[in-house]
């Protein structure tokens, strides 16, 4: 079932824009997107995190664990994607891969990774494992092989250690290949056409 998550200011209104989940943590990335008037660039995360407070004799035996979720407009490092739209993203462990899009002019093929750097607390009287993300950092890849094209509206899956792409549009009358679909290979960063 549904649940209203309350979690303070949001991100602006937007369409078009990419969420994706970090597993180790459980935040969500929202990337980009278009607010109407616009494309955008920027980046929110809902934050699962915990309160940690100490009872009045402030032993570890009476510390009070509180959980919740906020939106954070964190501070990122690197080469940020331009404004975009009708992107793709993935995850792969606690990085984010985002691929192509739209920015109104240009049918974009470029492709960046956000790198998460998390830190980690134990609390092992209370047996609690704590992630939360420390630092952020965009990385413009530079990939080989046979790329894809700029395109936008397509679908990205990570399989194994691949990013598949399938579809999408490549110009305003234009849809990409519905019999083939492209790999982009996540250890190398090489493109491969497969049909």
């Amino acid at each position: 079932s549904w649940l209203m998550v309350k979690a303070g200011s949001p991100p602006p209104p937007r369409s078009h824009h990419s969420a994706s989940v970090i597993g180790t943590t459980g935040n969500m990335i929202v990337f980009g997107g278009w607010n109407g008037a616009s494309y955008l660039n920027d980046l929110y995360v809902l934050e699962k995190v915990g309160f940690f407070s100490f009872a009045p004799n402030l032993s570890i035996k009476n510390l009070i664990v509180t959980s919740g979720t906020r939106w954070v407009s964190p501070n990122i490092r690197g080469s940020c994607p331009s404004p975009r739209g009708q992107h793709s993203s993935i995850t792969i462990g606690n990085n984010v891969v985002i691929y192509g899009g739209y920015n109104g002019e240009t049918y974009l093929e470029d492709v960046f990774m956000l790198d998460s750097v998390l830190a980690f607390f134990r609390l092992q009287d209370l047996s609690i494992d704590a992630f939360f993300s420390d630092s952020w950092t965009w990385h413009a890849i530079k990939t080989g092989g046979s790329s894809p094209g700029g395109r936008c509206g397509h679908t990205a899956t990570l399989v194994g250690r691949e990013m598949w792409v399938f579809g999408g549009k490549f110009s305003a009358r234009g849809f990409c290949d519905f019999h083939e679909y492209f790999v982009l290979n996540l250890d190398n960063w090489n493109w491969e056409r497969r049909t």
